[in-house]
């Protein structure tokens, strides 16, 4: 859990509020729920993110292929 959190079960506990025991099933839980990487959105957006850039990167190509010269065109096949 953050620090900010700790310090306020800290003294909720103290106050009586919550019980030690409920305090470690908490910090368990929380600990267990506690992600390791990018979920899903971050994944889908980075995804989606990756397809634009090369979309655009062929869509440049394709408006100046005239222009290129033959080697370079050969380059891309």
């Amino acid at each position: 859990m953050p620090a900010a959190w700790e310090e306020r079960v800290g003294r909720w506990v103290e106050a009586g509020l919550l019980e030690p025991a409920a305090v470690e099933r908490i910090r368990t839980w929380e600990t267990a729920r506690a992600r390791r990487g990018p979920g899903w959105p971050e994944r889908l957006a980075l995804a989606l993110g990756g397809m634009i850039v090369c979309a655009g990167v062929f869509l440049f190509v394709a408006a100046h292929w005239d222009a290129l010269a033959p080697g370079t065109r050969f380059g891309f096949w």
